[in-house]
């Protein structure tokens, strides 16, 4: 009897395999892998074939043809170099042995990154060493990567992350993961973030770093006027921003209520005039209508105040004003004046000078051409008659021509 592979399959006939054999067999491929992937770098081999071509376009032809990427400074290659090499599935160390000799660049694999650099030569006496003493080491360049998060592991988007004693820095995204370029030989990592302790941190030889920022405490203990006394900002409950006489004071301006803008989360400022002595902007917190401001406990304005005589300002929203009953409908602004302090005299000057004129004024008509326009266009203005521009062009009384922008 013939055996058939229609309806019932021919491997069903054979044993079934053990689970602990599968698992044993799926650990074996998965290490294998990771064995193959880690050693990528020395076993790939590549083949090459230039005659008389410059460095550069062997390097770039190495890039597009493996996983390898060369690190060097721009100057270190001369366009006028060139190299002969033919080479059949050979390693990248053979290859470079053989396309870098007899020239003054030296190589250093890092894995798959492939940094060059000049040749050391302290045999060379006409080379004057550096004005420092210390010789110069080759730039190092490699990515990092990593996640900034609190101590509850939360992570922090926005944090920044920069490399110490430079401009080189990024921003750690929504869930707090970042990746950098450094460049420095032993690099260090400093990470800030608002309302935590600023960190710095040694790369070290690591790759991927989790760096956990701690809350400031120093915030926590600053002092905040309320209502009825005073109040670290640890136990604050309620709806309350601060401004400190520092920040009040960092751009000048004519008028105390303009200070206020851009500087308290819920409070609008609108300024409808620019006239001297009206030039007080409306202030309202959460859009409601003029909020009540004390100012040290007496109920006063903030057009009449100095900046520089202001200690703080603070803004009482919602529930945190209830305090002062129905006449904090509309919320609370707190001014504090600075008081005097015991120590040495001091005095202090502080000038301001300010010019102001239009841009451009306008070119009006006359009342002559006024009402000749008025007359030719049939104007609906029942004072533009003929009658009265018969009375200008004769020069009668009561017939006023004044240009007010020019007076």
């Amino acid at each position: 009897m013939k055996e058939h592979f229609m309806g019932q399959p021919f491997l069903g006939r054979l044993p079934k395999i053990d689970l602990k054999m599968k698992l044993t067999t799926l650990l074996l491929i998965v290490s294998l892998l990771k064995i193959q992937a880690s050693t990528y770098s020395q076993d790939t081999k590549l083949t090459l074939n230039f005659e008389n071509a410059p460095v550069e376009q062997v390097l770039n032809e190495i890039e597009s043809t493996s996983e390898f990427r060369f690190l060097y400074e721009s100057e270190l290659l001369d366009p006028n170099t060139r190299v002969t090499i033919h080479v059949v599935n050979k390693k990248i160390a053979n290859i470079l042995n053989r396309m870098l000799k007899g020239l003054d660049i030296d190589y250093q694999l890092l894995n798959r990154q492939i940094l060059l650099f000049k040749k050391k030569n302290p045999g060379n006496l006409d080379e004057a060493p550096p004005s420092d003493g210390i010789p110069k080491r080759p730039m190092v360049q490699r990515t990092i990567s990593g996640a900034v998060t609190d101590d509850a592991s939360m992570p922090l988007p926005g944090a920044n992350v920069i490399e110490k004693g430079t401009t080189n820095g990024t921003q750690t995204d929504f869930d707090g993961n970042f990746t950098l370029e450094v460049t420095g030989e032993n690099p260090i990592l400093v990470v800030s973030y608002i309302g935590f302790e600023t960190r710095e941190v040694a790369v070290s030889d690591r790759t991927d770093i989790r760096i956990v920022l701690k809350e400031s405490a120093a915030g926590l203990e600053e002092v905040v006027v309320v209502g009825y006394g005073a109040q670290t900002k640890s136990s604050l409950t309620g709806a309350v921003s601060t401004i400190k006489s520092e920040d009040l004071t960092q751009a000048p301006t004519a008028n105390t209520t303009n200070l206020l803008a851009g500087r308290s989360t819920g409070v609008i400022t609108r300024q409808t005039s620019s006239q001297p002595g009206s030039d007080a902007a409306n202030i309202s917190i959460r859009g409601f209508d003029t909020p009540l401001i004390m100012v040290d406990g007496v109920q006063s304005t903030l057009g009449n105040l100095d900046p520089n005589d202001i200690e703080s300002i603070t803004v009482l929203k919602d529930a945190a004003a209830a305090i002062y009953g129905v006449r904090a409908g509309e919320g609370v602004i707190l001014v504090t004046t600075k008081r005097g302090k015991e120590g040495k005299t001091s005095i202090s000057l502080h000038t301001n000078t300010t010019f102001q004129e239009p841009t451009r004024i306008q070119n009006r008509l006359g009342a002559v051409d006024y009402l000749e326009m008025g007359l030719a266009t049939g104007g609906t203005d029942p004072d533009v008659t003929q009658e009265l521009l018969d009375k200008y062009n004769n020069g009668e009384a009561n017939t006023p021509d004044t240009d007010w922008y020019e007076a």
